[in-house]
């Protein structure tokens, strides 16, 4: 996952009946991401392990998706 960005993960958009997306060990993934999650409406779990997004980010993320369960824990 080292070499997924930001940008990697607007192409996920194409993909709107994705449920459950796990994304580990990915540091150039930051909040610049959120944007292009929070378009997939039918995701309902989420987790961002070892990513640059931060606590607001993911708050942000859950209020625009409150359905979604998410897992997050930022870079040690």
């Amino acid at each position: 996952c080292t070499q997924i960005t930001d940008g990697g993960i607007e192409l996920l958009t194409s993909l709107p009946e994705l449920t459950s997306l796990r994304l580990t060990n990915c540091p150039h993934i930051t909040n610049g991401a959120l944007s292009f999650l929070s378009e997939l409406s039918n995701l309902k779990t989420l987790s961002l392990i070892n990513t640059r997004i931060t606590d607001a980010g993911i708050a942000s993320l859950q209020k625009q998706l409150p359905n979604l369960t998410i897992n997050h824990r930022g870079l040690a």
